[in-house]
């Protein structure tokens, strides 16, 4: 390669692509934008000097903005009042690690409204996990992220919808502060605004309001229809269903403003549902004393019911608030829908499909005849070679997942044995699945019927990534559910038994190709491999057996009594089942083997194996490869 086009590369690459329209609008109108990324931290700045600019930004509004950021390392992106010049919204996206980061930014961006100014950058490091989201980019404009290096330097800015302001990209040859490369770019576009009236919203217009002072509302803000709602109606009918008006729904809520909006249109939208049996508990900001207020006039114009919980102040973690906020926010909605007969809980950050509380409201009864089980949840375990059917339920000992139900009565008791102060950093979830279910199970769907997309506190990107924001939520088509007896524990234990009886053992490594493999036609419909496994909670050979064939590898949540079922698409079943822990331990012919790990090199050679099906998403190209594409040899 030539020193020249490394020169080139080195010191910039820039495409410019300048707004120009004389025809019916002034050229003085114009916002100033400079961004630096760099990779000791990025910065953003947007000032309107003319005097009819500075007009329209008397609003409340500053004529200069400078925004630094300096909390996450990633590509911030900053979406930008096309009228007002306000800044709407300020993110950064982890971009430096190749899971989950790149989907969000994705969810985002998909989010923005058209004509927003957009303005992304890449803040120390961000380039090297883009790769999921290169195809959103390229079609929403960018020219030059495609040919990014891992350790890129970045600036774009443009108008969503429409098109590009400036782009501008270069390598960076060291990782995070131990560069000290920076990249600028400076552009001006127009204001889109006619008059000084235009950026002035009615306050007696909370839809309108919310839409032009927020970013990234997506449908919320194509849909005008939220006010005709009135409270307590009911929007679907549900043919059949006796038990949808017994239960109340609980929204567990904070500051995420975008998450929420998205959540409770899904919800809302959901076959069945009461408006009066929707309650969103909101937590109050310990930073400013009190709950967001743009949270607050969402629910204003959703007209849904709300009720503002504190959040502890001296806690020692996040963890510890959050331990907290779950206790009020379940005492809060059994206070009030004392009168009902379930209860039902969602976090701000999981979408439902349409038929989520039809199919909660199926199985419910069976929590009022069935002593063994404790929780129905919406969200399917976390194995990637469940066949996907919309007409399976499994039962199982697991944590609720997300999008639960529970019985009133059950309820109740957990929030009276629930501490009300921990010393110590307990993730709620984890302490329901740990000591409310007291050896108890739920019933859960093949196919998810609640989908956790959002990114919060405690996301492991890997994790997240490859067992929840990878799985498929159920269109919503209304499907023929099994009879509510088929999941009691006598029934359904009668049907595992059966099943394991006919079933054809499988000897083969689990840790080689083709163990799931389908079987042929004279074969049996279900098949069944028996694993070594004396401690649920400490079982080396699940946890590799799990990694082997794309399961849930860190605990043996979702068995059932020590076995697992793995619907497949010919209508059987794989069966795992555990020995000597298992229940079914007694189905196994003597001359069957127990597969055990019995040495390292097995271990290692696993390990391998189950690496080869973990590898990364798509991440973006080397710096070499950026110069082949970009540069034709002379």
């Amino acid at each position: 390669m030539g020193n020249s086009s490394q020169n080139i590369i080195t010191n910039l690459l820039t495409i410019a692509a300048f707004l120009q329209d004389s025809a019916g609008r002034s050229n003085s109108h114009r916002f100033s934008l400079s961004v630096k990324s760099s990779g000791l931290g990025s910065a953003f700045n947007l000032s309107c000097s003319t005097q009819d600019c500075q007009e329209i930004l008397q609003n409340g509004h500053a004529s200069h903005v400078n925004q630094a950021l300096s909390d996450a390392d990633g590509i911030a992106m900053m979406v930008v009042n096309e009228k007002s010049g306000t800044v709407l919204l300020r993110k950064i996206f982890k971009t430096w690690n190749v899971y989950t980061y790149a989907q969000d930014l994705v969810w985002w961006l998909s989010r923005v409204q058209a004509g927003r100014i957009v303005v992304m950058t890449v803040h120390r490091a961000g380039t090297r996990g883009v790769g999921a989201a290169l195809k959103t980019l390229e079609s929403l404009g960018s020219l030059l992220i495609s040919y990014a290096p891992p350790r890129a330097l970045w600036v774009w800015m443009f108008i969503a919808g429409g098109q590009t302001i400036v782009e501008t990209i270069a390598p960076n040859n060291e990782w995070l502060r131990n560069s000290f490369a920076e990249l600028y770019a400076h552009a001006y576009t127009e204001a889109s605004f006619r008059d000084a009236s235009s950026a002035v919203i009615s306050k007696h217009n909370l839809h309108s309001d919310l839409c032009e002072h927020e970013a990234a509302m997506g449908s919320f803000c194509e849909n005008h229809d939220y006010r005709k709602l009135s409270p307590g109606k009911r929007m679907f009918s549900v043919p059949g269903s006796n038990t949808a008006h017994k239960i109340g729904v609980v929204v567990c809520a904070g500051g995420r403003l975008q998450y929420l909006s998205n959540t409770l249109s899904k919800l809302l939208a959901n076959d069945g549902i009461l408006r009066f049996n929707v309650l969103v508990i909101v937590g109050r900001d310990p930073s400013n004393d009190g709950p967001n207020s743009s949270v607050i006039s969402l629910l204003e114009v959703l007209q849904v019911k709300y009720k503002i919980i504190d959040i502890p102040r001296e806690v020692p973690s996040v963890n510890h608030g959050l331990f907290q906020f779950y206790r009020k926010a379940w005492s809060t909605g059994i206070n009030t829908f004392s009168s009902l007969k379930y209860i039902a809980f969602l976090d701000e950050d999981v979408e439902v499909s349409r038929d989520w509380l039809y199919t909660l409201s199926h199985f419910a009864p069976a929590l009022d005849t069935d002593p063994s089980l404790w929780c129905v949840s919406g969200s399917a375990p976390g194995h990637r070679y469940v066949f996907p059917d919309p007409q399976i339920f499994l039962r199982g000992f697991r944590q609720p997942g997300w999008g639960y139900l529970f019985s009133m009565t059950e309820a109740r008791s957990m929030v009276a044995k629930w501490p009300a102060s921990s010393s110590v950093s307990l993730l709620y979830d984890n302490f329901l699945y740990r000591v409310m279910s007291r050896g108890r199970e739920c019933i859960f769907p093949a196919l998810s019927r609640s989908y956790h997309y959002g990114v919060g506190v405690n996301t492991v990107p890997e994790i997240h990534q490859l067992y929840f924001l990878d799985q498929p939520l159920h269109s919503g088509e209304r499907v023929y559910l099994p009879p509510v007896v088929d999941l009691t524990q006598n029934v359904y234990e009668r049907r595992v038994k059966s099943s394991l009886e006919s079933a054809i053992p499988i000897t083969r490594n689990p840790c080689a190709p083709g163990f799931l493999n389908p079987p042929s036609a004279h074969e049996s419909k279900h098949f069944v491999f028996y694993f070594f496994m004396e401690e649920p909670n400490d079982s080396p050979e699940w946890a590799t057996l799990a990694e082997c064939i794309g399961a849930w590898p860190y605990s043996t949540q979702s068995h059932h009594h020590g076995c697992f079922e793995i619907p497949q698409p010919w209508g059987g079943s794989v069966w795992l089942v555990g020995v000597p822990y298992s229940r079914y331990k007694y189905l196994r012919p003597p001359s069957v083997p127990i597969w055990q790990i019995k040495s390292q090199q097995e271990l290692e050679s696993a390990t391998a194996f189950s690496n080869t099906l973990r590898l990364p998403p798509k991440v973006n190209r080397t710096l070499a490869l950026a110069f082949t594409d970009l540069f034709i040899k002379s």
